[in-house]
């Protein structure tokens, strides 16, 4: 189950489209938020796992907002966004609410009856689950396109860190959603800005890497502003400090929090720190989370690079992938593959598959392919020195064939 809220209204043609286009966009600008173009369709950026999305198709504008995973303060911000909509409308527009929070703006009752409701939800489901061998495997409210983290024993995955199977059976739902949630209060208040960093030291953050491109240094920027918001906001307030200096560190910026209580986890923050499972087409392959990752377009071709600190640091590996889909089982192996000397088998569930190594002047390549049903993965890995190769060849002997179990509460 998802909660959503969503506005729509009859449009006459593309053009009155495009004139809500700019509306909203100068609407977004004012409140702050950044908009941002597609092809059909608009994103409005919000939070961390809070997003609006602009649409319009036969004939009907829909701009929509999935709120449970951010939170009831991120579904109330909505419907704030929604009614300066509405008033500036030249059309008549519908807003559905199921929760009722449009029309009657009790904030409480929000909380309590829906998304505490919805947490309910969720450990009954894991307790349904309980006998499952997977049930440590479990990510609630992730996104299926997105690479997965490695299971801990006891915990499941959420966009705010490790959370334990105990906690959503039997912890107090207040605690759980200021836990669970990245914006549980009404307003960006100091809580706000703590959980946004956690979710983006959680999912995001590159750390000792952080300096490796814009992207990674905009994120360490980012978490490292909400941390002093946080902290200006609420002194008191306990946060990630530990990570906190090792940002300031690594970006090379002034330390501005000196005496914030510590937040502790049982897990150390980040999943990225570990091997995470990238998802291409149905296949999981495991690589370090740090990974440059990139996908040419033309050719259906995944690139994985290993990260760097520096732009003056060389790469250590970097692995090409392919998938091939084909009208019936496949058995064998490409030809100069078949042929190869000292092949390593990969025979796992319902994969079999076949690597080999060939050593060149500067690095080594290590090929493989991995057949399931009708489909064959592809892998040729360039490595730059030979200690990597033991653990690159265990990488390759977890690749699966098929997606990681989410869950019906996923994003």
């Amino acid at each position: 189950m998802s909660i959503e809220v969503a506005l729509e209204g009859h449009l006459e043609d593309e053009q009155d489209f495009e004139g809500y286009l700019r509306m909203v966009s100068q609407l977004a600008e004012q409140w702050q938020l950044k908009m941002e173009m597609m092809e059909s369709y608009a994103i409005i950026d919000v939070c961390p796992e809070g997003m609006i999305q602009l649409s319009y198709e036969d004939g009907y504008l829909t701009i929509a907002a999935q709120t449970n995973v951010a939170g009831p303060g991120f579904h109330a911000y909505v419907c704030d966004f929604f009614h300066a909509i509405v008033e500036r409308s030249p059309l008549p527009l519908t807003v559905e609410d199921p929760t009722n929070y449009y029309t009657h703006h009790q904030f409480d009752r929000l909380v309590k009856e829906v998304f505490h409701r919805w947490l309910r939800e969720i450990g009954n489901y894991i307790r349904e689950t309980k006998n499952q061998e997977d049930r440590d495997q479990i990510c609630l409210s992730w996104p299926v396109d997105y690479y997965v983290p490695q299971p801990k024993k006891g915990c499941v995955v959420t966009p705010m860190g490790y959370i334990r199977i105990d906690d959503f059976l039997d912890q107090d739902l207040d605690t759980l959603a200021e836990q669970f949630f990245v914006w549980n209060h009404l307003g960006r208040d100091s809580a706000y800005y703590r959980n946004a960093a956690l979710n983006l030291l959680w999912k995001e953050c590159y750390f000792e890497y952080s300096n490796m491109n814009e992207m990674t240094e905009k994120q360490a920027d980012t978490i490292l502003d909400y941390l002093e918001i946080a902290h200006r906001l609420d002194p008191h307030l306990a946060l990630p400090m530990k990570e906190y200096v090792q940002l300031c560190e690594i970006r090379q910026r002034e330390k501005r929090i000196h005496d914030a209580a510590e937040l502790h986890f049982a897990q150390p923050i980040g999943y990225r720190r570990e091997l995470v499972h990238v998802r291409f087409g149905h296949w999981s392959v495991p690589v370090s989370g740090y990974a440059q990752e990139s996908v040419e377009e033309n050719t259906q071709t995944l690139y994985l690079i290993a990260p760097y600190r520096c732009m003056e640091e060389p790469w250590q590996w970097l692995v090409q992938i392919n998938v091939y889909a084909f009208q019936h089982e496949v058995k064998g192996f490409l030809k100069e593959w078949e042929e190869a000397e000292q092949p390593i088998d990969i025979s796992h569930d319902q994969i079999v598959g076949r690597a080999f190594l060939q050593r060149e002047a500067d690095h080594i390549r290590l090929y493989a392919q991995c057949n399931c049903g009708k489909e064959m993965l592809k892998l040729q890995w360039i490595i730059c020195e030979e200690a990597m190769v033991d653990t690159i060849m265990e990488q390759v002997k977890q690749i699966r064939a098929y997606p990681i179990k989410n869950d019906e509460f996923q994003a």
